[in-house]
């Protein structure tokens, strides 16, 4: 699928198995969490698990996880602070996938 007219900016899929989710983590720049509420936030794991740097809103699972040298944390609902983290770990570099590994 495509949005707004930019090939791969978003692509959804419907189930997919384990080894097709590693997959298609592996094929990602990074990872991002926008959601409101995780009780833990197993994806955030997972993505970490692939060498994937983390960007992810603080929805009270991701904080207990992510710290400066994986990821981002964002606050909730705030679509300028997500826009902000990812131009800035894409221009400073601040997310580097190596620090995971």
């Amino acid at each position: 699928m495509q949005i707004s007219g930019r090939k791969h900016q978003f692509e959804f899929y419907d189930y997919l198995n384990q080894e097709e989710i590693k997959e298609l983590l592996l094929s990602c720049d990074c990872f991002v969490l926008s959601s409101n509420f995780e009780t833990f936030g197993v994806v955030v794991i997972e993505a970490m698990a692939c060498g994937l740097p983390v960007i992810s809103t603080k929805c009270f699972g991701p904080e207990d996880i992510l710290n400066q040298s994986c990821g981002l944390l964002v606050e909730k609902n705030n679509l300028g602070q997500m826009v902000k983290a990812l131009k800035e770990s894409k221009e400073k570099n601040q997310l580097v996938p190596e620090k995971l590994q």
